[in-house]
């Protein structure tokens, strides 16, 4: 799933940077993977995926696990989601299927097109 779509970058390659590259936040991702940089408007969906990577390295070290952090599609959404109303809380989220992007609109400023209103 498309997290930066300034960036192209996908939710794979923010697991990988947290698991294999040491990326702990979402400054170091701008450097590593250039997202956030331009609109900005993936940073908390970005700055999501690293806790919750972090989360399951540490859960899978304490359980003797050296497997590869795995994410949950539906998890992650639900996680960006509460982040998102969590910073924005008048904002509507917009409907999303796994290959949309993540963003959020203001339903009084809404120019997206999409169903947020």
């Amino acid at each position: 799933m498309f997290i930066c779509n300034c960036a192209a970058v996908g939710h794979a390659a923010i697991v990988k940077a947290v698991e294999q590259d040491g990326v702990r936040t979402v400054k170091q991702l701008q450097i590593k993977l250039n997202v956030a940089n331009q609109c900005k408007k993936c940073a908390i969906a970005a700055q999501v995926i690293i806790k919750l990577v972090l989360a399951a390295m540490a859960a899978n070290k304490k359980a003797g696990i050296k497997a590869p952090v795995q994410l949950h599609i539906d998890v992650m959404l639900q996680a960006i989601a509460a982040a998102e109303r969590a910073k924005r809380p008048n904002a509507r989220a917009i409907q999303r299927t796994p290959a949309a992007k993540i963003a959020i609109c203001d339903a009084d400023t809404c120019t997206c097109g999409n169903t947020c209103r």
